[in-house]
């Protein structure tokens, strides 16, 4: 038997070549990364978000060091993009190497990525994005026929306003649901409709709400993955199983009822199950339609719930817009597409709230899939690399007095329509090769629903006090602190369905 000193002996002089070669090489790789805050052991740079936005945190390390940075979660360096210029470099013209994604634990253990056209990197990403880009096109999903669901759900929307006008409300569920309705209508046609009253549906969109709001990348089963099989996290899996569920339905009802002609984009799986089941398996098609349906229903809502904040924050420019719309689109009830070039204040003012409050502010994590080197510095295979969308929005190089709200910034000298190459500095829908997929989808609803809430209603907050709070909560998307609002009519006229 090995005597118990000499075990120790042994024990700790192991411990401390692990702890010496460890931190040799963490240097080693810290020499050749962009440059960070002085990580702790063990912690990385963690404890320096106590207390800090993490987008506003990194911004202001990315201004410290004029150029992309590293943020160390734990050991694991995370390359932040700070510029345009670098988000260019990287995601443009390097986008080979920085196109493939790394789904983050805590997601991969409540979804996993098989079927993502988020998370999956390679064939299958492009496979699954291919198919969806296939399926709108199939059905001819004419602007026409997109912008006329949207305001069909417009109409429902404000008819449950016009119940509760002059009362406090919180308008960010009707925006999940209207969002969700056009995204569902969109994606899986007219025989959605059948499912659209039900209470499953209900559930799927507080099933949304609750994954939005508790998955997060600064939550703590991020950081300890096992945490979600608790109990904490019991509610999540409840809600993954909901949305699993709702989906699994409406896949099995278009098996039923498919007959060889593509109408949606489900229709697409579909048709591709029969002809190869091997390639299009069903337990992986509720992932796919969660990322279309769940990024594309709480971007969109969030995005407007920023939008009312600030317009309550500043009623001038309520007032403008409106004047714009009454003075351009006459006694028309509904704004609607062929109206958007003549508005050009109503476009300008959208884009300032995108800009000041990105609902993605960090971005989605790409992933380098080789060694690289990039502006200088050399950038190993499978590092996390993060874009600082709210950097960007507010870079001083880009955008005068980036701090304050400011509309007629993307305008021209006339004032008369938006300047492109100020609207293409901002990258609220991503950039390069995986630039989001339904940004076409989202610029026209959040123009519709935007021009047509404030045509129709005056908004203001609904208690003494309230102002605009720039502090928002990190889930899967950065969504405002909850607030209300109470809304009053503007025309009396009636609205044509």
């Amino acid at each position: 038997m090995i005597p118990l000193d000499l075990t120790v002996v042994f024990v700790s002089t192991l411990c401390t070549v692990f702890i010496v070669w460890h931190i040799v090489q963490s240097r080693s790789l810290r020499r050749n990364l962009p440059p960070s805050l002085r990580p702790w052991p063990l912690l990385g740079n963690i404890p320096s978000l106590v207390g800090k936005e993490p987008h506003i945190l990194m911004t202001e390390i990315g201004l410290k060091f004029g150029g992309p940075v590293t943020f160390y979660f734990g050991s694991a360096p995370v390359v932040i993009l700070t510029t345009l210029e670098e988000a260019t470099e990287a995601f443009v013209k390097q986008a080979g190497v920085f196109s493939d994604r790394k789904i983050p634990p805590l997601l991969e253990k409540a979804f996993s990525n098989k079927g993502s056209v988020v998370w999956e990197s390679g064939p299958s990403w492009r496979f699954h994005r291919r198919n969806i880009h296939s399926g709108l096109r199939q059905i001819e999903l004419s602007d026409e026929n997109l912008v006329s669901k949207v305001i069909l759900e417009i109409t429902k929307l404000f008819l449950e306003i016009d119940k509760n006008l002059g009362r406090p409300t919180n308008l960010l569920e009707s925006f999940v649901t209207l969002s969700a309705r056009v995204v569902c209508s969109v994606t899986f046609g007219s025989r959605f409709s059948s499912f659209a009253e039900k209470d499953a549906f209900a559930e799927f969109l507080s099933s949304v709400k609750l994954i939005s709001t508790k998955l997060t990348v600064f939550s703590a089963a991020t950081f300890f993955p096992p945490l979600y099989n608790t109990f904490i996290y019991e509610d999540v899996r409840e809600a993954v199983d909901k949305m699993k569920s709702f989906l699994g339905d409406l896949l099995r009802h278009h098996r039923n009822m498919f007959e060889g002609k593509i109408r949606d984009v489900m229709d697409v799986y579909v048709d591709g199950m029969r002809k190869d089941s091997n390639k299009i398996q069903e337990e992986s098609i509720w992932r796919t339609f969660f990322d279309l349906l769940g990024a594309g229903t709480d971007t969109t809502a969030n995005t407007l719930s920023w939008c009312v904040m600030y317009m309550c924050a500043h009623p001038q420019y309520q007032e403008m817009i409106y004047n714009e719309m009454n003075d351009k689109c006459g006694n028309d009830d509904i704004v609607s597409m062929i109206h958007q070039t003549q508005l050009p204040l109503t476009n300008a003012t959208l884009l300032e709230v995108m800009r000041c409050a990105p609902v993605t502010p960090l971005g989605v994590p790409r992933m380098t899939s080789s060694d690289t080197i990039f502006l200088g510095y050399k950038i190993p295979k499978g590092t996390d690399v993060w874009l600082n969308e709210y950097a960007i929005h507010h870079d001083r190089k880009l955008w005068q007095q980036p701090e304050e709200f400011r509309p007629e910034r993307f305008l021209n000298a006339q004032k008369d329509s938006i300047l492109p190459e100020k609207k293409n500095q901002l990258v609220s829908f991503g950039i390069g090769r995986r630039i989001c997929i339904g940004k076409k989808l989202a610029e026209i609803e959040l123009f519709l629903i935007f021009s047509n809430l404030f045509k129709r209603y005056n908004v203001r907050f609904a208690f003494p006090g309230q102002t605009l709070d720039k502090v928002g909560i990190f889930g899967l998307t950065y969504s405002p602190k909850p607030f209300q609002v109470v809304l009053e009519k503007r025309q009396k006229d009636s609205l044509r369905l």
